[in-house]
């Protein structure tokens, strides 16, 4: 090509064709597997399955997954011995676990040897692009890279260089896009050697595929690079370029690996292949004219293609007091010599204003051009019609290709400089942008996909056994029929949790412990070797499941040998409910520390003499004014004993169920209380169980502006017995104090009043309810909302039909109901309006 095609922006507005959407590339994937004893977050699976610890096989999602399959193989090659199946897994780090057992029937134990693990993810895959993560962290990055070799023990990890913000220095995120630097949910990685981030040396960082990250000291014009493993920061390249350099991409491994950078001026090819410093000097690949139209021109980024031959770049042409002409340049270095210019494009495409920032490419599946992709985001300048967005180039087996939105900008703010792009290994478009302090994970549209992600590092087994199954609380608990009876019941299984309660078995061990998803009973006759417990405590515990008194158990067979204590200090959180909330479904709380947000005795003088002495227990009766359940006071609590609390309270404590039936059945729930501080005294607000009564809800009103109406509720209840002034409360409209200065349960309201709710409508539902208030607290609304429909005295007639002033008795011909109290009646000589009383009154 030898002319400057700047008529080719025709050509590229079209939407993206369907070639992409015929993608079928996965999108999912897993990363970052490893293995560790079954307990712990950290610790490296130690091999034991006799010891009844299990394996935990944990790994990354960068997307949620409808599928995700674990092989268990052995690392000299075969089928898998175990697969384990998880079905709707979630973004991020998860965990499945591994017992020791093969997949025969019945389970045996996997014989003693060394494996691999291998995690298949699936989705069903989007028709359209898809933003599956956003985070504004406080990002100053100048470039970002991600690890695309799985045979990289930091594969998935995406890589940056951020010079303030929320990190000064290399930040790491994991694929999923949550910051995983030295540690999850903190970007900051160390490194040693040459600082970066300071000095500008925080430009284009690029990820090649043996494992070493570059980046550019932009004023030194220097190349810097680090390896993922040591992560020591050391100057790889300090060739005399003669320009600015701007970009890098890396292509292919070893011996056979190239570095591209680009300049202001020209975009260079190193052979760099092993070296640990280059010494080779770049080859020119192209270059920029001078000027162009007077104005200087500068190249901002490339990117070259898989196998090397198809080079896309960048440009821009800027003055000191204008813009124009900016867009991409495509060369065909497979034919012709080099350098390539202007004149010797393929194609080109201009964008009519703002400017490119960065490029990245996604190679597709065919390791050909058809399906590859170009990505460029760009800055927003005057006259704004090119927005600040990403797009996707496709389609470059055809002369010019097509142009779309990968991603629309909703602030419309890319920066001018640096806001950075790159993919993932599957194509995931990866976007950290400085001025929105964005980073963006976008998924291309692609039908029904999955990979595979084969673990680097290897597990031995050096004991076989099969170990009692780690599970959740919920799944240990799981009662999937409905039969009020655990579906494991019998099952040895392992679980962990926090302790959330002390001892409530004077001669036995009775904790109660919880996790994220539930809670349970762990219980064992008797004392021998119990451990000391606290709440806060986390412990693991192994144990058949078990059912008492509706109550789901776990029972260790060996206090010593089946509990473990794995940590202290854990801080539990009480789930706040009110009674209601909590006898709808106590099933669900059961053994989990909740809080009642009000509680008082249904017999005030009743409870006093129930009050149990020390050593003593009772079972309390309390209500919040509707709903009622009953307040353990167990005597292995610091409670029994303890005065009398001054009520209401706001009680703490565990969810707990004793029932008398010899077969399950709903009765039995309480609350259980662990020390004196559960039960806290407040001035509670009134309650908000007061019903209204008139007009009743569904009711008319046929307003009379010389009559008055009634709005009439119950009275509220105060535990305090505070006073208790009331309001009437049309929803939309302000409140008024009802009669007798708000001490009345009734508000009257004149017809005029009403007339002001129905505004200029001639009818219209109009809602209501009533508020309470002590002095201490805000005002309370009762739970009823009413609805009464409002209507004036007189309705005009319906179109059509002709008003008559006077006339005597008329033949009636039809009626129209306008509502229950008024219908229009025609006659032979007028209309009538007629109302529910008999009466008629002539119009």
């Amino acid at each position: 090509m030898k002319a400057f095609r700047t008529g080719l922006m025709l050509a590229l507005v079209a939407a993206l064709s369907l070639s992409v959407a015929q993608r079928a590339d996965a999108k999912v994937y897993a990363s970052y597997v490893r293995v560790t004893q079954d307990s712990s977050l950290t610790a490296a699976f130690d091999g034991n399955f006799a010891d009844r610890s299990g394996a935990a096989i944990r790994f990354i999602l960068n997307h949620q997954a409808d599928s995700v399959v674990v092989n268990i193989v052995p690392a000299a090659g075969g089928s898998a011995v175990k697969t384990l199946r998880r079905s709707n897994v979630p973004q991020g780090d998860n965990v499945v676990i591994w017992n020791g057992s093969n997949n025969a029937t019945p389970p045996g134990a996997v014989a003693a040897g060394s494996y691999r693990i291998q995690i298949t993810a699936y989705h069903r895959g989007y028709s359209t692009y898809t933003e599956y993560h956003l985070s504004t962290p406080a990002i100053f990055t100048r470039g970002v890279g991600s690890v695309n070799n799985p045979a990289l023990r930091w594969f998935g990890f995406i890589y940056s260089a951020s010079n303030g913000g929320y990190v000064t220095g290399v930040a790491r995120h994991a694929s999923s896009g949550r910051q995983w630097g030295n540690k999850p949910d903190s970007a900051f990685l160390t490194t040693t050697g040459v600082a970066v981030g300071p000095n500008e040396l925080r430009y284009a960082t690029t990820v090649d595929e043996d494992g070493y990250v570059y980046i550019i000291g932009r004023t030194a014009r220097k190349i810097y690079r680090y390896h993922l493993d040591t992560l020591n920061v050391v100057v790889f390249d300090s060739s005399a370029y003669g320009t600015r350099i701007q970009g890098l991409d890396v292509r292919g491994s070893g011996a056979s690996k190239f570095l591209y950078v680009t300049g202001d001026t020209a975009i260079f090819r190193i052979p760099i292949g092993t070296q640990s410093f280059n010494t080779i000097p770049p080859t020119v690949l192209a270059y920029a004219a001078p000027t162009v139209s007077g104005r200087v021109m500068n190249f901002w980024d490339a990117k070259i293609n898989q196998d090397g031959t198809r080079l896309y770049a960048a440009y821009r042409v800027d003055s000191a007091t204008a813009r124009y002409g900016r867009g991409l340049f495509y060369w065909n270095l497979a034919t012709g010599s080099l350098p390539k210019t202007i004149a010797d494009t393929g194609w080109s495409s201009t964008i009519p204003d703002g400017d490119p920032v960065t490029l990245a490419m996604d190679f597709g599946t065919s390791g050909g051009a058809a399906d590859d992709i170009l990505y460029l985001n760009t800055d927003l300048a005057t006259p704004n019609t090119f927005p600040s967005n990403i797009y996707a180039y496709t389609n470059f087996a055809t002369a010019a290709p097509t142009r779309s939105i990968a991603w629309n900008d909703p602030d419309n703010n890319c920066s001018t400089t640096r806001s950075a792009l790159a993919t993932d290994v599957l194509g995931n478009i990866i976007y950290f942008e400085n001025s929105n302090e964005q980073v963006v994970l976008v998924s291309p549209p692609s039908g029904a996909n999955n990979y595979t992600t084969t673990g680097v590092d290897q597990v031995s087994v050096t004991t076989v056994g099969i170990a009692p199954l780690l599970v959740t609380i919920a799944e240990a608990r799981v009662d999937a029929n409905g039969d009020r009876r655990p579906d494991r019941l019998f099952d040895t299984l392992k679980v962990i949790g926090v302790v959330n309660s002390v001892n409530i078995q004077t001669t036995n061990f009775g904790y109660f412990i919880q996790d994220g998803s539930a809670g349970i009973h762990v219980f064992r006759l008797g004392l021998v070797g119990a451990p000391t417990l606290r709440p806060g405590y986390r412990i693991q515990v192994i144990g058949f499941i078990d059912l008492f008194r509706g109550t789901t158990e776990i029972t260790p067979q060996s206090l010593a040998a089946d509990i473990t204590i794995l940590d202290t200090g854990n801080v539990i959180t009480s789930i706040p409910l009110t009674i209601g909330q909590y006898m709808a479904n106590p099933e669900m709380y059961e053994s989990r520390r909740i809080q009642f947000n009000v509680a008082h005795p249904v017999d005030t003088a009743r409870a006093r003499t129930q009050w149990p002495a020390a050593a003593a227990s009772a079972n309390i009766s309390i209500w919040n004014g509707r709903d009622s359940t009953i307040l353990r006071i167990d005597s292995d609590t610091e409670i029994d004993g303890s005065p009398f609390p001054v009520f209401p309270v706001r009680v703490t404590g565990v969810g707990t169920q004793f029932t008398s039936a010899t077969t399950n059945d709903t009765t039995g729930y309480q609350i259980t209380p662990m020390f004196i501080a559960d039960l806290a005294p407040f001035n509670a607000p009134p309650i908000p169980y007061f019903s209204l009564l008139s007009p009743a809800n569904g009711s008319s009103i046929v307003i009379d502006t010389t009559a008055s109406y009634n709005f009439m509720w119950r009275k509220s209840v105060d535990f305090n017995r505070d006073a208790i002034v009331y309001q009437f409360k049309p929803v939309a409209f302000a409140g008024q104090a009802s009669n007798n200065a708000g001490a009345d349960t009734v508000k009257t309201v004149t017809g005029a009043q009403l007339l002001t709710y129905l505004g200029t409508a001639s009818q219209s539902v109009f809602r209501w309810t009533a508020l309470a208030k002590d002095t201490p607290n805000p005002p309370v609304s009762s739970v009823d909302t009413f609805s009464v429909t409002l209507y004036r005295s007189f309705v005009p007639p319906p179109a059509g039909w002709a008003a008559q002033t006077s006339g005597s008795t008329q033949n009636l011909r039809s009626v129209k109901t306008v509502s229950p109290q008024i219908a229009w009646v025609a006659g032979n000589g007028g209309t009538v309006l007629r109302t529910t009383d008999g009466g008629a009154t002539w119009v």
